[in-house]
């Protein structure tokens, strides 16, 4: 079985924009300079490596030189709470620093300095020009210019990867044992767990969800549009479609399956 999962980005669930995001997109920024293109974080075990945090890693054990030298890729990696199982991840790390990280290492802290305040004001020159739009009433040609200024770095949710079905419990338990000591953490530490990530933004969390259409084999009501239960207000398939349903104010939701 394979499916597209999402990639849902807890650190930008509330605000967008964050201490995280903030260096991303200033290494995104001078990458380009360099003529490097960086679409999306390269991924370890399957998951997206946080390069803002291996860049704070890598400098608070020494270094890159030292990292080198003293061989303390394991170090950084275990650090980073990268699970063991994740393969090759130690030459995966060294790969991903030296290809999208050693240039802005190699940044003054002036230079660096200097690029935080550039996207900050691109950033707020942004969110200027979308309020104006809002405010000046929508129109077709403006929702254009708004989508135009809008791109995924922005969004807390988007399209991933189509994957095989053990390929994303795969990930999930690499995920799962980044943040948390236990296999099966309590609903309360987990919560808690979210809730940081979601007011401190200071880490990268990309956690993956899944839609998988079961009408196939059957989910509860009769699978023919014939049948007089197609449209029954129960039938979870289409309820967001319910003239009494306040979910029909969302417009299209994942999962939902229109008659």
């Amino acid at each position: 079985m394979r499916f597209t999962a999402y990639n849902q980005y807890v650190h930008k669930m509330l605000h967008r924009w964050g201490p995280n995001v903030k260096e991303m997109m200033a290494i995104k920024k001078y990458l380009a300079t360099q003529s490097i293109s960086l679409t999306h974080p390269p991924w370890v075990g399957g998951m997206e490596v946080d390069l803002p945090r291996l860049y704070q890693t890598v400098q608070s054990v020494g270094g890159l030189k030292e990292v080198i030298e003293k061989k303390r890729w394991q170090r950084v990696a275990d650090a980073m709470k990268i699970p063991k199982s994740a393969q090759d991840r130690v030459t995966k790390l060294d790969d991903i620093y030296c290809k999208y990280l050693l240039p802005y290492d190699t940044l003054s802290p002036g230079e660096r300095q200097k690029l935080f305040e550039d996207v900050e004001k691109e950033w707020a020159a942004r969110d200027v020009q979308v309020l104006t739009q809002d405010n000046s009433g929508s129109s077709d040609s403006n929702e254009e210019e708004v989508d135009d200024i809008q791109d995924e770095s922005e969004e807390c949710i988007v399209k991933g990867r189509n994957m095989p079905l053990n390929a994303f419990y795969r990930i999930a338990r690499n995920t799962m044992s980044m943040w948390f000591r236990q296999p099966e953490p309590p609903a309360t530490e987990v919560e808690q767990e979210f809730w940081k990530h979601v007011m401190t933004r200071q880490c990268h969390v990309c956690v993956h969800s899944g839609s998988i259409d079961s009408s196939g084999w059957g989910y509860g009501f009769p699978c023919s549009k014939n049948s007089p239960f197609a449209r029954h207000p129960w039938n979870l398939k289409v309820l967001t479609n319910n003239s009494g349903s306040v979910l029909r104010s969302m417009g299209p939701i994942m999962g939902e399956y229109n008659l």
